[in-house]
């Protein structure tokens, strides 16, 4: 349960697309972009540093649904079951990232610069590993790295768990080990895409996600746990107030995030398989937004099923960037349910800007069938709920004062028969 064998799956059902050679400044990305939201493209040799670039793993639904074991019946509770009883993984001596000693410096991995508007080369699709300070328990989250140097990167950081781990660190005057993986199986990215509560290791999700399959193996310097058939990790350390200027980088918008100061991660040693292969996110690609989206449509079905009887599908749309739009089809059965639905599904995402709830006969995929939906269901004046002052996404560029906006829900169901 790795990369490898579900690339191979894939090239089977004829979902890759292979490409020669291409420069890191760009010109990958620019293939990439070519094939987004399509196949899975494999670059062959970038920067003659030969190792395989491969991106869109997770560029389509239907393959995600493949990686989980699941279809869109069973996707959300097979999701929310392994958020609430994770299973530990095996932990075994033998490692194949361990295979070649990469030093201590990422200039051997062919580090992508995506757009031109970008701060430098990024890490997209790194899976970062800590552990905590005080409780023990590891974390696993995906963060973008920009690379400062070869034994230096800049690590995002939003107020989630990594953050906290990292303040609770700083106020001690300590380093905070870190693992960068890259290059896994893409079950374990939507898992660390998710947002369980702190304690829970999200490389525990993915192994109920995988039925006990995934293996894991202690890094050579920092003992952290991580998947043992990654094909690169990458050791380093977060030193107390160590900054440096990050971005701008593309976000999923398509917008660039603004520079900041974000923490450093000192390079300790890169570890790799003898043949790696690199797994890049473009960003604001199709890929992107599946990663961040499809675990938030989970939440979202979670809330809105505590207020409704039965919730069929919930969709953050490709029109909202699968982030700040919804449609939530329901089986209604009382006058109400679905303005309660609107109100639960803004509680499960709080990114979440606009959401349509319909009918659970509406296919939520059919943008004109959801029109169709609010032309013959909805009175503006009854069926339109505005939540002003809300807090929402610090992505949309047309909030007010860092992600406070208007929400607004749309209750596009049909009227129950007294």
């Amino acid at each position: 349960m790795s990369l490898r064998p579900f690339l191979e799956e894939c090239r089977a059902r004829g979902e890759v697309v292979e490409e020669g050679s291409a420069s890191s400044e760009l010109e990958a990305a620019s293939i990439i972009a070519r094939h987004d939201g399509g196949p899975v493209v494999v670059i062959g040799d970038v920067d003659g540093k030969g190792i395989p670039v491969v991106s869109g793993l997770c560029g389509a639904r239907g393959r995600i649904y493949r990686a989980l074991g699941v279809d869109e019946g069973t996707f959300y509770s097979k999701v929310s079951e392994a958020l609430r009883d994770p299973l530990k993984p095996r932990v075994v001596e033998e490692a194949r990232f361990t295979e070649v000693d990469g030093g201590a410096s990422v200039d051997r991995l062919p580090i992508l610069r995506h757009y031109e508007g970008e701060g430098g080369r990024y890490i997209t699709a790194g899976v970062v590993v800590a552990r905590d300070p005080d409780g023990g328990f590891q974390n696993a989250s995906i963060h973008r790295l920009m690379v400062l140097r070869g034994d230096a990167l800049a690590i995002r950081l939003v107020p989630r768990h990594l953050y906290s781990m990292y303040r609770r660190a700083e106020e001690r005057g300590v380093e905070l080990g870190v693992a960068v993986v890259i290059g896994v199986h893409p079950a374990v990215l939507f898992a660390a895409s998710c947002s369980p509560p702190l304690g829970v290791d999200e490389l525990w999700v993915a192994n109920r996600l995988m039925g006990g399959a995934l293996t894991v193996a202690r890094t050579p310097r920092l003992g952290l746990e991580v998947p043992s058939e990654a094909e690169i990790v990458i050791e380093g350390v977060m030193r107390p107030g160590e900054r440096a200027v990050e971005g701008p980088f593309r976000d999923v918008t398509g917008a660039y995030d603004e520079a900041r100061e974000q923490p450093v991660v000192r390079v300790l040693r890169v570890y790799m398989r003898r043949d790696p292969m690199y797994h890049d996110v473009l960003p604001a690609s199709c890929e992107h937004r599946l990663l961040m989206g499809m675990p938030r449509e989970v939440a979202i079905w979670e809330a809105v099923r505590m207020v409704v009887p039965r919730v069929r599908a919930v969709r953050l749309t490709p029109g909202g960037f699968n982030w700040l739009h919804a449609v939530v089809a329901i089986g209604k059965q009382w006058e109400g349910d679905g303005k309660n639905a609107i109100m639960a599904a803004f509680t499960g995402h709080p990114s979440l800007k606009h959401v349509v709830v319909v009918d659970e006969d509406v296919d939520v995929d059919d943008p004109v069938a959801v029109e169709r939906a609010i032309a013959l269901n909805v009175q503006g004046d009854e069926d339109i709920v505005l939540v002003r002052g809300a807090r929402g996404s610090t992505l949309d560029p047309s909030s007010m004062r860092r992600g406070v906006t208007c929400k607004v829900g749309v209750d596009a169901t049909r009227r129950v028969e007294a």
